[in-house]
């Protein structure tokens, strides 16, 4: 019904676009929950996220015309994710940790180009409000870490449901 209403609503999108965006929003909704209390983003929903996406590549393959443009944009997407988190875990000890980089890279496979960069501008951008409200409120210092994928989730659900991508 979703992916219905997004494709009346958005006249871009296509029905397996948005099987791709719906079936994100069901895999991250509870690492959200988890990494906040836990700090850590269980494999078992990244792997469910790569089923999902494979489940729906024969269908790609058979139904959409445009599918070899699509699935290399959501390789360069996730391979680009991918490259940035290593680089910012290099630079920076402690910045990210492998689960984000294994959510991002689900997110890459399942957004493409078309929608990642706006999913992690706001998925950044929240995670600064977010820390700057802890700092303020001196509710954690410098040197604390905050779990990333509330974050990472919340922004996503922001960019998909305002662009429809």
């Amino acid at each position: 019904g979703a992916s219905v209403l997004f494709c009346t609503l958005y006249a871009d999108n296509n029905i397996f676009v948005s099987i791709k965006r719906l079936a994100l929003l069901s895999v991250i909704w509870p690492v959200a929950y988890i990494d906040f209390k836990t700090y850590r983003i269980p494999n078992t929903f990244i792997l469910f996220g790569l089923g999902c996406r494979a489940a729906l590549l024969p269908f790609e393959l058979l139904f959409y015309d445009q599918f070899f443009t699509a699935l290399l944009s959501e390789v360069i997407a996730a391979g680009a994710l991918l490259l940035a988190c290593i680089l910012c875990a290099l630079c920076l000890k402690g910045s990210i940790g492998f689960g984000d980089m294994k959510l991002f890279i689900v997110m890459g496979l399942l957004l493409g180009l078309d929608g990642i960069w706006s999913a992690v501008f706001t998925s950044l951008l929240i995670s600064f409000v977010i820390a700057a409200f802890l700092l303020v409120t001196k509710k954690l210092t410098r040197k604390d870490a905050i779990p990333f994928g509330p974050a990472i989730v919340i922004g996503t659900y922001i960019s998909v449901c305002l662009t429809g991508m």
